[in-house]
């Protein structure tokens, strides 16, 4: 396989100045990799969790090329006759790069952090790069930096999933939850993350189209779930029983009725476009759990996510077998 540093040649440069000036980019590219590099390493000696070894091989591979293709960079503003500084002390005074933390870190936290500053500096890069249409070298660097190749997603959250998959960095733009139609209508916003009532109806007029279903790409979460007291549970153990019954029983007879689903969320949504109704049975009503059976993992999943997201971390030590029963289930035994 040909090596990085034998594949890039160099464009044609005639002028000194010229030289001298893509000389000085290439030195920002140098130590803006050097600098990744760095806190790659500070990352692999950071993680800690479940997946830790996963991501320290993980890193260690990115840290190699990254160092690699720094050597190509290098090499090449030598080969102009430029020498680049890449010592420590010229890395620091110009670091373009926020420090990560050192202290330990969660193995999700630590491809989250890693992440941002990837895109930080793949995004810099190929527009230093692409400026001096160099165009071979600022290929490999996207090979560099094709992430989404390699980076294994169960570690990643929702926006990070979406940043990896499309290869492009997700900038979060507070609009409220009333002001996210507005603001992608009006072109203020480049996407958003909808409930299926509102984003199914931009679907179906072509005003917008589903770039990922949420709830297809995470990892299986309960965001809304049926609850009762202990003292219900322990009295009244029959209506409790009577009334998932109820409701399994509706749901399957909404999946088993097409025609008449279709003409119910009609007239319960009072949603006149026949198109988002269908959506909506399609993409929401046929999904739907026709059991109501709950696997202690989705507790886990979603206890990790709201832990996350509040910064509380001792909602982690709350056990599934603690908070939920599938005990009243209609294909419960009893």
């Amino acid at each position: 396989m040909e090596s990085v540093a034998n594949s890039v040649q160099l464009p044609p440069l005639d002028n000194p100045n010229e030289r001298q000036a893509v000389g000085e980019e290439l030195e920002v590219v140098l130590q803006d990799l050097i600098d990744l590099s760095l806190i790659g390493k500070q990352l692999h000696w950071s993680v800690v969790g479940s997946a830790a070894r996963g991501v320290r091989l993980f890193l260690d591979e990115l840290v190699g090329e990254w160092r690699e293709l720094a050597d190509v960079v290098a090499e090449r503003a030598v080969t102009l006759g430029i020498v680049p500084d890449g010592q420590s002390s010229a890395v620091a005074s110009g670091s373009r790069l926020e420090a990560v933390p050192a202290r330990s870190l969660a193995d999700h936290a630590v491809v989250w952090e890693l992440a941002r500053r990837v895109a930080a500096v793949a995004e810099l890069i190929r527009a230093r790069l692409g400026a001096l249409r160099w165009e071979e070298l600022l290929e490999k660097t996207r090979q560099s930096f094709s992430r989404d190749r390699r980076i294994d997603f169960k570690w990643t959250s929702p926006d990070m999933r979406a940043e990896l998959k499309a290869g492009v960095k997700v900038q979060t733009i507070p609009v409220g939850g009333g002001g996210m139609v507005p603001a992608l209508r009006a072109g203020q916003v480049d996407a958003i993350a909808m409930f299926p009532g509102l984003s199914l109806q931009l679907v179906a007029t072509g005003e917008a189209r589903s770039l990922m279903d949420l709830g297809k790409e995470m990892e299986p979460t309960l965001p809304d779930v049926i609850v009762a007291s202990q003292e219900m549970m322990d009295k009244r153990p029959q209506i409790v029983r009577g009334t998932l019954a109820a409701i399994y029983k509706a749901v399957g007879h909404l999946r088993n009725n097409r025609e008449w689903a279709l003409k119910y969320l009609k007239d319960f949504t009072e949603e006149k476009d026949d198109k988002v109704n269908v959506l909506t049975y399609e993409q929401v009503v046929v999904p739907l759990s026709q059991d109501g059976m709950v696997k202690p993992e989705w507790i886990s999943n979603s206890v990790n996510i709201a832990a996350k997201v509040w910064g509380l971390d001792d909602l982690r030590k709350v056990k599934p077998e603690d908070i939920y029963t599938n005990a009243f289930l209609p294909g419960a035994p009893r």
